[in-house]
């Protein structure tokens, strides 16, 4: 994974502190996160097997880099270790 900012980080530790990124579902495959964004709501899958995180954000889909959602839905799935 690419180097996240420190923005995105604090954004992230806050939608998490806020009680805003929940699990939603969870498969065999993939497990579906909520996040209530500060303008809508997203959705992000974490794909198990590939160990990916994908976000239905703008940020996520059109400029490929790693949004809040997904940081703060790696939070709540114990998958992000600070440096």
């Amino acid at each position: 994974m690419a180097v996240i900012s420190r923005n995105i980080i604090s954004k992230a530790k806050e939608l998490v502190e806020n009680n805003r990124v929940a699990r939603d579902a969870e498969g065999d495959k993939r497990i579906h996160f909520k996040v209530i964004g500060d303008s809508e709501e997203h959705i992000v899958i974490y794909n198990k097997e590939k160990k990916t995180y994908e976000c239905d954000c703008s940020w996520n889909t059109l400029k490929n880099r790693t949004c809040s959602h997904i940081v703060g839905s790696m939070m709540v799935n114990d998958d992000y270790k600070e440096d």
